[in-house]
């Protein structure tokens, strides 16, 4: 298993930095802490307008640009996905969660994913739970 991680990080330009609790890394605990994970983010739950704090433990030679939020499966309708701006540089960075996860409906749950400078997305890296959203924003 350890082979075939440094053979992926290789090919992807990845340098990571061992973590032994990825939780004790600085910023906010990340939601859904993963073994070689690239970053974390957290809360996992929160508003739109919520700051998410996204937290890296891999060098990563390009510019991490954006988290992009895959949306949940709601009842045959699929929203769009919605991006944020991740703001920051170093290990600790930052984007608030934008308007558009309202789209599925309130405690609707999305897929984080941490995106490169091309807009191609490098991994998931946590899930995200919208609360608060107004009744006719749901589909």
């Amino acid at each position: 298993m350890k082979l075939f991680v440094a053979a992926i990080t290789a090919a992807v330009g990845l340098t990571l930095f061992v973590a032994p609790d990825a939780q004790s890394a600085p910023g906010v605990k990340p939601c859904s802490p993963r073994l070689h994970a690239i970053a974390g983010v957290g809360p996992c739950l929160g508003s739109v307008g919520t700051q998410l704090t996204v937290t890296v433990f891999a060098k990563h030679p390009g510019r991490l640009t954006a988290l992009r939020f895959e949306p949940p499966q709601v009842a045959s309708i699929l929203p769009e996905p919605a991006t944020a701006p991740l703001l920051g540089s170093g290990r600790t960075r930052t984007a608030i969660a934008p308007r558009e996860l309202c789209n599925a409906g309130n405690n609707s749950r999305w897929q984080v994913w941490l995106m490169g400078p091309l807009g191609q997305k490098l991994a998931r890296i946590g899930d995200f739970t919208v609360i608060g959203c107004p009744q006719s924003n749901a589909h």
